[in-house]
């Protein structure tokens, strides 16, 4: 194969690459405009956050792991989290809070991950584990509000879900540069 050849197809597998991203942003929104909708009406359906949340968080995995492959540092950091979705979602909110999204779990300290996700200059390492970490507190004070009905618990979820919003379309802006 020659060298042209060789650039046209890896520049094809780049766009295609970036084709999957930005569908994996598309079903994120679509179904945070959904728990969106539910916060707004202020009638959380379980199974359908169960449902919503999970499709984000495929596809949040999807984006972290796209990044991962772009930006190799921050995969083990990535795959960590990747590692731990299923548990998170049995925490309380507020314990998923600190472990997860403040990096304070033991699974992601420096020594295990190579770096100090704490740190502002390793922020664009981190931010991928935030479009995974976001639905998974929408859930979680999803749940919460399911059992207490405070509007407390409602403005986490909005806040959880815009942030993750957010994040996801950071890294999809960052996939593709």
């Amino acid at each position: 194969m020659n060298l042209k050849m060789l650039l046209s197809s890896l520049l094809l597998i780049g766009n295609f690459a970036m084709a999957d991203s930005a569908q994996d942003f598309e079903t994120y929104k679509k179904n945070g405009s959904l728990i969106m909708e539910m916060i707004q009406s202020k009638n959380v359906d379980a199974a359908k956050l169960d449902a919503y949340v999970s499709e984000i968080a495929k596809s949040g995995i999807s984006l972290a792991k796209s990044y991962a492959a772009k930006y190799p540092e921050s995969k083990k950091s990535v795959d960590v989290m990747i590692a731990h979705v299923d548990a998170i979602k049995k925490l309380e909110y507020k314990k998923a809070q600190k472990l997860w999204h403040d990096f304070d779990a033991p699974e992601l300290a420096a020594d295990k991950v190579g770096l100090d996700l704490k740190k502002e200059e390793n922020e664009s390492i981190s931010d991928p584990m935030h479009t995974i970490v976001h639905p998974l507190l929408v859930y979680l004070s999803g749940q919460q509000y399911l059992k207490s009905k405070s509007m407390d618990d409602l403005k986490s979820m909005k806040g959880e879900m815009a942030e993750g919003i957010e994040q996801a379309k950071a890294l999809l802006g960052r996939l593709g540069k």
